[in-house]
């Protein structure tokens, strides 16, 4: 997964534990995902009096850390992740995953006490690009749609896993055929993370406190390992002809799909955990 796919999750994953009764982390200052964010802010968007003028944004915390709390005192209950596909139907989402807002919409979705949902999602601006810390970004989260309508069930850990290391498996032997050195290596430690082998962790390692679950870890791990679809220079950029390429576009799609749904599983299968 990418850096702002990474966040999403982190955040979603620290914010179930501090409302299962965990302490904040200092999520800014710490957390591998923000290591680079010069702030993440979380607002709503706010239509004038009288729906006239420009809506306005209201911010509602200012800090990862204030918005879990802020969370505690809705009383929201669970914070989900979830995947929307684009609105391009003539360009598989993979495709544009190294495009600003391509490759589908990726959301945090909270379910309050009383069944009320609310969809947040985030934007990144280029703050100071020359700052020597490299803390370059502002984040912002803000609530896009509030109702009742609960989120499509993720699938369950035990079938993401299996259909994420079918698809390694398949595309890892395409990679091998071809000789796609980098790549094939890639999908070679996705494979062991999956299999829980010693060494095979991802670049983010802080993406939930507490100690290890293994289907989560295997899962968010593997999928970092996985995540080869960008813009120029990564897996997307290649070209083959034929047979070979439709089985190139078969391997590809499947395991952007398996990823998009591994994601998902793992932050479910982490929020049953924390609050067992």
């Amino acid at each position: 997964m990418n850096g702002p796919i990474a966040q999403l999750v982190a955040l979603a994953l620290h914010s179930n534990a501090v409302l299962s009764g965990g302490a904040s982390s200092q999520f800014l200052n710490h957390n591998s995902t923000a290591q680079f964010c010069e702030s993440i802010r979380f607002v709503r968007v706010e239509k004038s009096w009288l729906g006239l003028g420009k809506s306005q944004e209201v911010e509602v915390a200012e800090t990862p850390d204030a918005w879990f709390g802020y969370l505690k005192g809705e009383r929201a209950e669970e914070v989900s992740v979830r995947w929307q596909t684009g609105t391009n139907p003539e360009v598989p989402d993979r495709m544009l995953a190294g495009f600003v807002g391509g490759g589908g919409t990726w959301m945090l979705v909270i379910r309050f006490a009383g069944g009320r949902y609310e969809r947040w999602l985030a934007r990144w601006d280029v703050g100071d690009k020359d700052r020597k810390d490299r803390k370059i970004w502002r984040v912002t989260y803000g609530c896009v749609l509030a109702n009742r309508v609960p989120p499509a069930p993720a699938i369950s850990s035990t079938e993401a896993k299996a259909q994420l290391k079918k698809a390694l498996v398949e595309i890892h032997a395409f990679s091998a055929k071809y000789q796609c050195e980098g790549f094939t290596q890639c999908f070679e430690r996705g494979l062991k993370a999956l299999a829980h082998e010693p060494g095979a962790e991802g670049y983010h390692r802080d993406l939930y406190p507490g100690h290890e679950l293994a289907n989560v870890s295997d899962l968010l791990f593997a999928c970092q390992h996985a995540w080869v679809f960008g813009g120029m220079g990564s897996w997307n950029d290649m070209g083959f002809d034929g047979a070979d390429g439709q089985e190139y576009n078969r391997v590809s799609e499947q395991l952007y799909r398996a990823i998009i749904a591994a994601v998902p599983a793992a932050v479910d299968e982490y929020v049953g955990t924390v609050r067992k």
